[in-house]
């Protein structure tokens, strides 16, 4: 079957969960349950990440995960007739990295477009972040990632991932001009507060053309970081930012999760209370 001309596609309806990590940070906690399955307020991260991509109008997504994570899939497989989406799951036999995983899917997403979305990204967005970037995507057919604004009183909650310098477009639309490499040191905000990049992003099949091409290598424990691809990215001046409106937490590591949590008690916990069929 030939691919379709991704210039020619007017929407994006495909995405790609990778979510066959250790979840290292979040141990001991996570040495029991999967990352995936820990709750912000009543609902797992990960139900929360296809929610979020349905309601940004996604109906195709496949799930990337570990051999020893089948209770991630149990959980889908209860609540499957609910999600309105087509869900499809992958198995990453080792957990090398995003890469590898995005990799993996690579026969599922057919040439289109498609978003994707780490699991422990977190949203409390009174606009859709997922159709933000498919239209900026859409707009000006060149790969976007999400930025989430951090006032001064909520840098303590974040780690040193998602640093970057921007160039302003227009309105809420940015290039990034440099993504500088993670460090799990607190994240640097200015006096006013400042933008961060985060891990949820729309991308052509040109991605996965430079995965191949750039072939990124292992880390310390043989992981294939994608932060390559989307550094190369803003070195050509391809990658831009698109600024949502409410803010992501990254609840994968303990002060994020920490955070997501108080954010949903003290804000949202009504409007947003996930409520399953019996």
């Amino acid at each position: 079957m030939s691919q379709p001309d991704a210039a020619l596609i007017s929407h994006v309806r495909k995405a790609v969960i990778p979510a066959a990590g250790r979840g290292t940070r979040l141990r001991p906690a996570t040495r029991l349950l999967p990352k995936e399955l820990l709750p912000i307020g009543n609902t797992p991260m990960i139900h929360r990440a296809v929610l979020e991509l349905v309601r940004g109008g996604i109906d195709q997504i496949v799930l990337i995960i570990s051999p020893a994570k089948a209770s991630v899939w149990d959980y889908f497989a209860e609540i499957a007739e609910g999600l309105n989406c087509e869900l499809e799951l992958l198995i990453q036999p080792e957990p090398t990295g995003t890469a590898n995983a995005i990799a993996l899917a690579e026969p599922f997403l057919q040439g289109e477009p498609f978003v994707i979305f780490m699991p422990d990204e977190v949203c409390f967005c009174n606009r859709s972040p997922i159709a933000q970037l498919c239209e900026a995507y859409l707009h000006y057919r060149q790969p976007v990632l999400a930025l989430t604004w951090l006032a001064p009183e909520w840098a303590p909650y974040f780690k040193g991932t998602g640093r970057i310098n921007l160039e302003l477009l227009q309105d809420l639309t940015y290039r990034i001009t440099q993504l500088l490499d993670k460090t799990m040191d607190p994240f640097p905000v200015s006096r006013s507060g400042s933008f961060k990049g985060v891990g949820i992003g729309v991308v052509g099949p040109e991605f996965l053309q430079l995965l191949h091409q750039l072939k990124p290598e292992p880390g310390p424990q043989k992981e294939y970081d994608d932060i390559v691809i989307w550094q190369h990215l803003t070195q050509t001046q391809q990658l831009l930012g698109s600024a949502v409106d409410g803010i992501i937490f990254d609840a994968g590591q303990p002060q994020g999760f920490a955070a997501a949590n108080r954010w949903w008690l003290e804000f949202c916990q009504q409007e947003d209370y996930v409520r399953l069929p019996d």
